[in-house]
């Protein structure tokens, strides 16, 4: 690789790729990331995450995941940024919060060309509706974990759990 990586650990590597490959074929999404700086956290349970000024990863799941989902991945983020989600929650869920995002953020990606990570954050049924009101229709979740009467199921890589949409709640 070029000098311009020495230096840096695979996992930044693999980001700035990825960054750099998201910026030269879809250069809306890649300047949104652009605006974004790397911050790691070991402790992550995620992949990514986002405080909206930062793209927080976890290097040991980053390192596992494809060029391809990370690019994806960036996007995602990006979304969540400019769409200020992590400054307009309030006292919302926080799990609900991102998870009205992500169906938001999901829905522009697809008809944006991009392909989605594994994810059942996904629903046709909400493509014209803002965060707010996705948040909504959402039902209510336990203020801690998935709690009695809650299944969260795996979504995601980049957003955590999801609400198990054949539970009926």
């Amino acid at each position: 690789m070029s000098k311009h990586y020495d230096g840096l650990t695979k996992a930044e590597k693999q980001l700035t790729v990825a960054r750099t490959r998201l910026f030269l074929t879809m250069p809306f999404f890649g300047h949104l990331a652009l605006q974004l700086k790397m911050r790691k956290d070991n402790n992550l349970q995620a992949s990514t995450a986002t405080d909206g000024k930062s793209l927080i990863y976890n290097p040991a799941l980053v390192e596992s995941m494809s060029i391809q989902d990370l690019t994806t991945g960036w996007a995602h983020e990006a979304l969540h940024a400019a769409f200020f989600h992590p400054q307009r929650r309030g006292r919302r869920h926080h799990i609900k919060w991102n998870l009205a995002g992500d169906f938001v953020i999901n829905l522009l990606l697809k008809k944006g060309g991009l392909p989605l990570m594994d994810t059942d954050a996904f629903n046709e049924n909400f493509e014209s509706l803002n965060t707010d009101e996705v948040y909504n229709k959402l039902p209510d979740l336990p203020s801690q974990g998935g709690g009695k009467g809650h299944k969260l199921i795996a979504g995601c890589k980049a957003c955590g759990g999801l609400l198990d949409p054949a539970s009926g709640e």
